[in-house]
């Protein structure tokens, strides 16, 4: 049972996860996140940084996502969300309004992180 699900949360990692964190159309802010999922602001952080959930318990796992408004009912939705939107050279709508050393940290951890996905 865990493996299938690491193996599925494992479609959407953790960087992409934060992405599909929005309110509003607005990102969520990694603190929210935090709040949300039960944890400190620095595991909240830790765990958005690997590049898989691998590392990451399972509760945890769980927990980071719902608090990123991903559960497996709307998984398939937030992948199809952003495939047409980097197919399309469309930015993520909400992802322009954040601060810009932080979004281009984002654009290039997702590039990379897009590159090891397609390989």
């Amino acid at each position: 049972m865990n493996a299938s699900l690491l193996a599925s949360a494992n479609r959407l990692p953790p960087l992409l996860c934060v992405l599909c964190a929005r309110e509003k159309r607005r990102p969520v802010p990694m603190s929210v996140i935090a709040k949300r999922a039960g944890m400190s602001i620095q595991r909240a952080v830790w765990i958005y940084g690997q590049e898989w959930w691998d590392t990451v318990p399972i509760s945890e796992v769980d927990r980071f996502m719902g608090a990123c408004g991903v559960d497996q009912r709307n998984l398939r939705h937030h992948l199809r969300y952003l495939r047409t939107t980097i197919r399309a050279d469309i930015p993520l709508a909400h992802v322009e309004l954040l601060r810009r050393s932080t979004a281009k940290r984002m654009a290039e951890r997702l590039q990379e992180l897009l590159t090891k996905m397609n390989q």
